[in-house]
């Protein structure tokens, strides 16, 4: 009996499917400028099955394999045009990379909406649009505070730089003394995924751009609360624009405003550069407002000596993100950040799985 696929769910995306002896032949119609795929395989308790994806080289492609859609494993072996797994239970979620999707985004935002330093900011009101941002702050006195704004996924196929924002979200909610001495200071405007219509259709390729009149986009939203915020007396302090690499390693940040010593205190491993790109969040902002301090972040699935990062690799990624910023605003928190983490800092900032999917509840 033949395994039953199906992608028909949001973010979702396979174009068809055939099964010939072991092997499972998987159809997408542009690999080389739409390589995202994400379904739901059936019946493959205890068996192997090898993929096969004619064009797209996943040697070094994350491609991912789920039980719950909340913790994700690497699939057994990669390879030109396709990759091996042996699956440990009956169904299964296989994709590209591990997803950030809407509704990821839509339980996470109500979890950290729970918190008194944290609010929701629809951008717009079109459904599966606009994007939401979350405010982050300690409230009370805060309308003249300066202004971090951070703005990930800009092209609906960079997965990990929405779990690297949800990372330093966390953070920022957080007891820990670093982030408590950031939000008397700042507030942190943070939008975690920007491409909400490209990941609710699976899309791969970019198609937002900062350039030209963004009226009536998802980035107009932003241009108008960032006015509102400037004209009310609110100083610009640094702009961040979160991206990600999909295949292959290599991390880096861009930035004019730290050394590369500094950088190295918190991301060891990354390539410095000054070139922020020419079509990003922070490159726009830096031209409206030259005196406010940029930075862009370039994660990847895959560190030092090609080792696969997973989602909670990549949440830590924002707690050093926040590190960063506070060196770069000129905070004086490496003391801080030494310190050791409040006993509950594990319920804000996992470092791995704290729940299990119940056995009979659906991946569809």
């Amino acid at each position: 009996m033949h395994p039953f696929i199906s992608a028909d769910f949001q973010n979702g995306k396979l174009d068809g499917w055939s099964v010939t002896s072991d092997t499972i032949r998987l159809e997408i119609k542009d690999p080389e400028d739409e390589p995202w795929f994400y379904f739901v395989i059936q019946g493959v308790d205890q068996q192997t099955w090898h993929f096969d994806l004619p064009g797209l080289d996943l040697k070094q492609a994350p491609v991912s394999v789920s039980y719950d859609r909340f913790d994700w494993i690497p699939a057994d072996s990669r390879h030109a045009n396709g990759f091996s797994h042996r699956f440990d239970q009956d169904a299964a979620v296989v994709s590209l990379t591990p997803p950030y999707t809407n509704n990821m985004l839509y339980e996470f935002s109500l979890w950290a909406r729970r918190s008194p330093h944290a609010d929701l900011i629809p951008l717009g009101g079109r459904h599966l649009q606009d994007p939401l941002c979350l405010h982050i702050t300690d409230f009370g006195e805060w309308e003249d505070k300066a202004v971090v704004w951070v703005v990930a996924r800009e092209s609906p196929i960079q997965a990990a730089g929405s779990w690297v924002a949800e990372g330093l979200i966390r953070f920022l909610v957080s007891p820990h003394p670093v982030a408590k001495q950031l939000r008397q200071t700042y507030r942190f405007c943070v939008v975690p995924l920007l491409d909400i219509a490209g990941v609710a259709q699976g899309e791969s390729k970019r198609t937002l751009s900062w350039k030209g009149s963004l009226q009536g986009t998802a980035m107009g939203h932003i241009e108008q609360m960032i006015k509102e915020q400037v004209q009310s007396g609110a100083r610009m302090a640094l702009t961040v624009t979160v991206t990600a690499r999909v295949c292959g390693a290599g991390q880096s940040i861009a930035t004019s405003h730290i050394g590369e010593d500094e950088i190295a205190r918190w991301f060891a491993h990354a390539t410095v550069t000054t070139d922020i790109g020419a079509d990003s969040f922070s490159a726009w902002a830096s031209q409206l407002y030259p005196k406010s301090k940029c930075l862009t972040l370039e994660t990847a699935w895959f560190g030092p000596e090609s080792a696969l990062k997973s989602q909670y690799d990549l949440l830590q990624e924002g707690r050093q993100l926040v590190h960063l910023v506070g060196e770069i605003l000129g905070e004086r928190i490496r003391e801080t950040a030494a310190s050791e983490d409040p006993e509950n800092m594990e319920s804000y900032l996992p470092c791995r799985p704290r729940r299990e999917r119940k056995a009979d509840a659906s991946l569809l």
